[in-house]
């Protein structure tokens, strides 16, 4: 179970790097660096960095209004039959 989870993480942090670079401006720059999910494989939360850190929160409301953005994005991406919910 643990080698399904680590691929889900490990996919999910690569596509959200893809969407972060194709939808946010470059001011703020957001990293990803990590990528945590259930053991149910129904959530993920994407860990990110934000430079500058004052440029934080609105890097993180911007992150939360693209939450069903990137999950459709994910959709499109992959052939997953469980699409999990994703956090930021």
């Amino acid at each position: 179970m643990y080698e399904r989870t680590d691929r889900l993480a490990s996919l999910a942090r690569e596509l959200a790097a893809t969407f972060i670079r194709d939808e946010a401006n470059a001011t703020p720059l957001i990293t990803v660096t990590g990528a945590d999910v259930s053991s149910d494989l129904k959530r993920a939360t994407i860990l990110v960095s934000v430079f500058p850190e004052a440029q934080e929160a609105r890097a993180l409301i911007f992150l939360t209004r693209k939450r069903s953005d990137f999950r459709d994005f994910v959709k499109k991406q992959t052939r997953l039959k469980e699409i999990p919910t994703f956090d930021f």
